[in-house]
């Protein structure tokens, strides 16, 4: 499982992307972007991928395979 905070927070610092920067790219406030990496406070989906988009970050949704019970 992708962890998003860290994969954005690597991203942020790969890139040497503030988090006053990346509100700013993202149009959200730099509080609310640190309690979202602190793991305080959760984000909604669009915040969330107007920050990805903003760093270049793609994550793939995992596929879970399940195996298949016996007679069925």
């Amino acid at each position: 499982m992708v962890d998003l905070r860290k994969s954005i927070a690597e991203r942020m610092v790969a890139r040497g992307v503030t988090q006053a920067h990346l509100a700013k790219l993202s149009g959200t406030l730099q509080h609310k972007i640190s309690n979202y990496l602190s793991g305080v406070a959760d984000m909604r989906g669009e915040t969330i991928e107007r920050m990805m988009v903003a760093l270049d970050l793609e994550v793939r949704p995992a596929v879970r395979r399940h195996k298949r019970r016996k007679g069925a």
